[in-house]
């Protein structure tokens, strides 16, 4: 059974949610031409920045699980050896 406090929460994000959909459907409807120009030379600085990020949180991840990893492997061969 929920709390009162978590009810109401829930209450408040369902209202929150719905009111971002209206906004979001209202955005849509009403729309207009923005009359804006992304030269190529831009997008492409775009991509290479997200690419490059993405890129460099995966070798950033891997780095994190190899510590961890090597961590563990120390922790338990210590462990075993303090048993015998």
């Amino acid at each position: 059974m929920r709390s009162k406090g978590s009810t109401r929460l829930f209450q408040v994000l369902a209202y929150v949610s719905k009111l971002l959909v209206f906004s979001a459907v209202l955005a849509m409807i009403t729309s207009s031409d923005a009359l804006a120009y992304i030269d190529p030379g831009s997008g492409a600085l775009i991509w290479q920045a997200l690419l490059a990020s993405f890129f460099g949180a995966l070798f950033y991840i891997r780095r994190i699980l190899n510590f961890l990893i090597k961590w563990i492997h120390r922790y338990q061969r210590n462990s075993n050896k303090n048993r015998t």
